[in-house]
C-alpha cells in the first residue's frame, strides 16, 4: 500500500511519497515503477500502431530512409542540426512527409501519438547526444525500425504538432 511505502522510504532516508512534496524532476516509487513495468511495452505498442498508420498510407520507412542517408542525418543531429536532419528526410521522401503531414492535421487522434511517440523517442536522442560524444549510438538509435519511424514523423510534424 502507499502507506508501507511511505514508511519504508521515511525509515530509509528517502524523498516522500506524495509527488506534491518532491522537487521537481524527482519520481516516486509509483513513476519509478510503472517505468519499470510498463513504459517499454506502451512504446513499443505505440511503434506498432503507428508504423501500422504509415504502412496502410503506403509509407515505408525502411526503403525510404536508406542507411547510407541515415549516416548523414545520424551526424547532423548529433551535432544539434534538427532542421538540417529534417531537410534530409524531406529530400528523400518528400510526398511521404507530405502525406503524414496531411493525416496529422485530419486526424488528433494520429496527431496525439504522434506528439506522444515523437517527444518519448527525443528523450533517447537528446540522451545519446550526451552518452555518445562521438555520434556512434546515434547512428544506430536512428538506423532501426522505431528510428526511422521517429525521423519520418518529426519531419511531418514539423510545425503540424
Amino acid at each position: 500500500t502507499d502507506e508501507e511505502f511511505s514508511a519504508v522510504f521515511e525509515a530509509a532516508g528517502g524523498p516522500p511519497a506524495d509527488s506534491e512534496d518532491l522537487p521537481e524532476g524527482e519520481w516516486t516509487w509509483k513513476d519509478l515503477l510503472a517505468s519499470i513495468d510498463g513504459a517499454d511495452a506502451d512504446g513499443e505498442r505505440l511503434q506498432d500502431q503507428l508504423g501500422a498508420e504509415l504502412a496502410k498510407m503506403g509509407v515505408e520507412p525502411g526503403k525510404l530512409l536508406p542507411k547510407a542517408r541515415i549516416d548523414e542525418i545520424a551526424a547532423a543531429v548529433q551535432t544539434g542540426d534538427l532542421e538540417g536532419a529534417r531537410e534530409v528526410v524531406n529530400r528523400l521522401a518528400p510526398a511521404a512527409v507530405r502525406r503524414i503531414a496531411r493525416r496529422l492535421t485530419t486526424d488528433d487522434g494520429v496527431k496525439r501519438q504522434v506528439q506522444v511517440y515523437v517527444r518519448r523517442y527525443q528523450t533517447l536522442v537528446d540522451d545519446a547526444v550526451v552518452r555518445d560524444p562521438e555520434g556512434f549510438l546515434m547512428a544506430n538509435l536512428l538506423g532501426d525500425e522505431a528510428g526511422r519511424l521517429y525521423l519520418l514523423l518529426d519531419a511531418a510534424a514539423g510545425d503540424v504538432v
